[in-house]
């Protein structure tokens, strides 16, 4: 099995061939989770005669400039503390002659947030990186995307992320709902996780199961491989893929390994788990992934 794939399709719809470098890039997403918090649910819109276009990976596409000022598309947010936010195309301007911007509104004061140190103000986006805001707690929060009429572009592809203070990169990865941490997986014990109906394949099941809430299903499994060969898991809840996927990514992360001995997995349509590698055999692996289902 492992020699019979040679890509994995991640959460943007890329194709990566399978090597050990994107090994260590897998298991850390599973570890560390999705960089990107902003869960954008907002629909498509017209507003002043500027149609702001939510793409299916959560980009947003804005047809053309407005006749006059400028327009705004607005997110709301519902997280609390420090962050930081990125995401406007190149070449937006300046404070003193804008062009295109991203910014955080507190409709509650009607103003703008505070930087972490919490008395300067957060400032806009132009493009050029990543920016500093502090959330404060009962109030209304929006990430606003704006356009002004100085602008000229056709088509203008916005991709707003939000991230932790730690990570100040600003590469493009949509939302994705996280795995249960410990004490969500604990508190689903004995209550909704379940194992009913799943077979396992070159290893044998040692704890854990998965669960559905909603519509998104979470597995947390361990397991114990019964050969040098690769493991695989079937009767999972059907993932939902995307038209331009042909996977969902999981982890195999090896109990008392090192990350670099973390092996790429997928999740099909037709409730499939299965390694992009070999396990070794006897030894224990945390099997991690969550999706949407279908």
């Amino acid at each position: 099995m492992a020699n019979e794939f040679r890509k994995v399709t991640d959460q943007n719809g890329v194709d990566h061939p399978v090597t050990d470098d994107n090994r260590v890039t897998w298991a850390a997403n599973a570890v560390l989770g999705a960089k990107n918090l902003l869960n954008n649910t907002v629909q498509t819109k017209t507003e002043g005669g500027v149609t702001f276009t939510v793409n299916e990976d959560k980009t947003i596409t804005v047809d053309v400039p407005p006749a006059n000022d400028s327009v705004q598309f607005g997110i709301p947010i519902t997280l609390v503390g420090n962050y930081l936010f990125c995401g406007t195309p190149a070449d937006g301007g300046t404070p003193t002659a804008p062009k295109h911007d991203i910014y955080f509104w507190d409709a509650t004061t009607n103003s703008r947030f505070k930087k972490w140190d919490g008395t300067t103000n957060s400032e806009s986006d132009y493009g050029t990186g990543k920016k500093q805001v502090k959330i404060e707690s009962g109030h209304t929060v929006y990430m606003q995307i704006r356009v002004y009429a100085a602008d000229s572009f056709t088509n203008l592809v916005f991709k707003p992320m939000i991230t932790l203070p730690t990570d100040p990169e600003c590469d493009y990865a949509h939302y994705v709902p996280p795995v249960m941490t410990n004490k969500e997986l604990t508190d689903a014990i004995g209550r909704e996780l379940s194992v009913s109906g799943l077979t396992f394949t070159n290893c044998e099941y040692v704890a854990g199961g998965y669960v559905v809430s909603g519509n998104i299903c979470t597995i947390n499994l361990r397991v114990k491989a019964t050969a040098n060969l690769g493991i695989s898991i079937s009767g999972l809840p059907y993932a939902k893929i995307s038209n331009n996927s042909n996977y969902i990514s999981a982890i195999m992360h090896k109990v008392g390994g090192a990350i670099t001995d973390s092996i790429p997995a997928y999740c099909t349509s037709d409730g499939l788990l299965s390694a992009f590698q070999n396990a070794v055999n006897d030894a224990n692996y945390l099997v991690s992934a969550s999706y949407l289902v279908r």
